[in-house]
């Protein structure tokens, strides 16, 4: 887990989201991982790893920040404390928020982005939010992985995730 977790290299998109001064300061530290990318249409686009490009929408708030949490392809790991491969912090702009992450490989994963409207770091519902991937329906308990898998391939993948909230 810990060999996954240094492999995987973040990189934020520069459209107004965040800048890598402030989210790949920690990517940019370590030798062992690739730089953040500075061209948006490019993401990172390293040899052999897939990116993925994230972009969360229908914010109730423009305000706090919005997590988002990526787990590998075991359902029983989803979810599940101490199980995810990556978390990133991002504050939420008017736009919605897009990120980029370079993952170690192809295959299967889900994700989960949570709406911190007061950024106290938990979660209060209400009023704060959340997506996943694949944009199930949340009812009163969050999604199923089936629900929330994803596959990433070769190249530039990209999903949206829509922010849904309790009360709008």
């Amino acid at each position: 887990m810990k060999r996954l977790l240094r492999h995987i290299a973040l990189g934020v998109l520069l459209t107004g989201v965040a800048s890598t001064a402030a989210v790949g300061a920690a990517v940019q530290d370590d030798p062992n991982l690739p730089k953040v990318g500075d061209d948006p249409a490019k993401c990172l686009n390293l040899p052999d790893r897939p990116d993925l490009i994230v972009r969360a929408y229908n914010f109730k708030s423009h305000e706090g920040q919005v997590k988002y949490v990526l787990y590998g392809d075991k359902a029983e790991d989803f979810l599940a404390k101490g199980k995810r491969l990556f978390k990133l912090e991002v504050p939420v702009k008017e736009e919605g928020t897009e990120v980029c992450i370079s993952l170690p490989r192809t295959g299967n994963f889900a994700l989960g982005a949570f709406h911190d409207i007061n950024g106290n770091g938990k979660v209060n519902v209400p009023p704060d939010g959340g997506g996943f991937s694949n944009n199930p329906k949340i009812v009163f308990s969050p999604p199923s992985f089936k629900k929330a898998v994803f596959t990433v391939g070769p190249g530039v993948n990209r999903i949206e995730v829509e922010m849904r909230y309790l009360f709008r």
